[in-house]
């Protein structure tokens, strides 16, 4: 059995009792398999959990990489184009993803996102954005470390706003990846104002409307 036939098997008992395994023996039992067997992929349950998350990572990119346009975009319909992509696979699996992100302490969402947030980081690094003459090569160190903390706070901005998205196909999540990614851009160039309205805009309209009706 591999890593992913591991996987599916884990989430499929998980979407269908609405909870995880007791404990590694009985699912490796329960699915044909020794506990040495699970060993093999992951040392505990959190180990699958965050591989749910980094899997979709790489087959966002997979996606991308079938794309011949792909290469001729720039950073930003790059960014966008991987938002796109992975939250359409992340709303492919709603069920599962929400579950795993159904904690009640916020950090343990973050433990789950522990991979993704590696591979994510990563990826932001290779994004180019205008940049501060700095006269010292570790302040321009922390430059590049502060850009990739924004757009890691970004995505979790966004992935918050999917999970509590109601409207069909979650269109509203598009709608909202594309004015915080314009945003994020223009704020680095230092052009934001017309953005900073638009977004304001449109979360006072779907979110904050019914509270004055």
């Amino acid at each position: 059995m591999t890593k992913n036939d591991l996987t599916d098997k884990y989430t499929e008992f998980i979407l269908l009792n609405d909870k995880p395994p007791r404990n590694v023996y009985s699912f490796a039992k329960e699915i044909g398999i020794t506990e040495s067997d699970f060993y093999k992929h992951f040392s505990s349950f959190e180990g699958i959990n965050q591989w749910v998350f980094a899997r979709l990572f790489e087959e966002t990119f997979t996606l991308q990489g079938e794309s011949k346009e792909y290469e001729k975009y720039s950073d930003r319909e790059k960014l966008l184009s991987f938002y796109y992509t992975y939250f359409e696979l992340l709303s492919s699996n709603r069920s599962l993803v929400l579950e795993l992100l159904n904690h009640t302490n916020p950090l343990n969402n973050l433990k789950v996102l522990k991979l993704l947030r590696i591979d994510f980081i990563a990826y932001v690094k290779t994004i180019e954005y205008p940049k501060i003459d700095l006269p010292m090569e570790q302040l321009e160190t922390i430059q590049d470390k502060g850009f990739s903390e924004v757009m890691w706070g970004q995505f979790l901005v966004i992935l918050k706003y999917w999970m509590e998205d109601e409207s069909t196909s979650f269109v509203k999540t598009d709608q909202f990846i594309e004015k915080t990614t314009s945003l994020g851009f223009d704020l680095i160039e230092n052009t934001p104002i017309d953005k900073v309205l638009d977004l304001g805009k449109f979360l006072f309209h779907d979110k904050f409307k019914n509270i004055f009706n």
